[in-house]
């Protein structure tokens, strides 16, 4: 089983992003060199939430300590409920 430890970034898009989501991760990877191991996402396949693991309790973890946060804020971001109360230990909105 995954440790469920804070990763150094944390993406928080709405589902419906995903595919700006995609293009932001490729930019994170290759144009700043941040290993795949180190993005968390849950939007993406790949980046979220291990097989297995309970959903609420790490995405918790996961907001922990990120030493940066990418709020990708659209529409699709301020209609989802999930979003918004996800975020709020960042005291964004």
């Amino acid at each position: 089983m995954e440790s469920n430890l804070s990763k150094s970034i944390l993406i928080s898009p709405a589902v419906r992003d995903k595919d700006l989501v995609k293009e932001i991760v490729e930019l994170i990877e290759e144009g700043m060199g941040v290993p795949e191991t180190e993005i968390f996402c849950s939007s993406l396949d790949g980046y979220g939430i291990p097989n297995g693991q309970n959903f609420v309790t790490y995405i918790k973890g996961q907001l922990l300590s990120p030493k940066v946060v990418v709020l990708v804020l659209t529409p699709a971001y301020f209609e989802s409920k999930f979003c918004i109360a996800a975020n709020k230990p960042f005291n964004c909105h």
